[in-house]
């Protein structure tokens, strides 16, 4: 523990250095004695004038000096900073990975709803092929038009693939024989027998945000006698 010592008035009683050397001023140390058993060696400033020679010494022992510790309240203080600003820092990734993984659920549920809808346009586009199917292939092979479903118009179908530019007409695959159909004797009775007509229908079903799903079933109509 460190002592601040000062003297008032007097006469300087120490070796005074060479760089202290200034009128009325003086500087030493006073010896343990005047510490009253303090045994710690007292740095002290005499102040002494003309005037004040022959009065007595008189000095004074002042306050101890306590080690300062703000450094290390600073220091933990910055630390605690620190770490708050690191906390933060991970939240706010945190959050931002969330609100990235909610958004492209989001989306891809959306999109795998609209896909699902253009599907079952699609296959409300194959029913309709099927139903005008007849015995007479030009009529059967028609083209299907583009066809809104609801009021709106949100789900449409046509006939043809993706990529085709409109509606494309079915194609007719063949016929088929149409086993027991072919009877010896009887009301409508036909020698050559029976055939099923064979088409290929493709159709494409729209959705919302454009969502397209393309779908391919082979319908046939019969018996045809041939």
């Amino acid at each position: 523990m460190t002592y601040r010592s000062l003297v008032l008035g007097g006469t300087c009683p120490f070796p005074v250095p060479r760089a202290a050397k200034r009128p009325g001023y003086c500087v030493g140390r006073l010896p343990p004695a005047k510490l009253a058993g303090d045994a710690v060696d007292t740095p002290c400033a005499v102040r002494s004038t003309r005037a004040q020679r022959a009065r007595p010494l008189q000095y004074a022992v002042l306050a101890p000096r306590r080690r300062s510790h703000s450094g290390s309240g600073e220091a933990e203080r910055g630390v605690a900073l620190a770490s708050t600003l690191m906390a933060m820092v991970v939240l706010l990734v945190l959050g931002a990975a969330a609100i990235s993984t909610t958004t492209l659920e989001l989306r891809m549920s959306g999109s795998h709803r609209s896909s699902l809808q253009a599907f079952y346009a699609a296959e409300a586009g194959l029913h309709t092929g099927v139903s005008q199917l007849s015995a007479n292939r030009e009529t059967s092979a028609q083209a299907i038009p583009v066809t809104g479903i609801g009021g709106d118009n949100t789900y449409q179908y046509r006939s043809g693939r993706q990529h085709d530019a409109g509606p494309q007409p079915l194609e007719f695959v063949g016929t088929r024989p149409m086993a027991g159909y072919s009877v010896g004797n009887g009301t409508g009775y036909n020698p050559a027998g029976y055939v099923l007509y064979t088409y290929q229908i493709t159709t494409t079903g729209i959705g919302p945000s454009n969502a397209q799903r393309e779908l391919t079933a082979l319908g046939g109509y019969g018996p045809v006698a041939q």
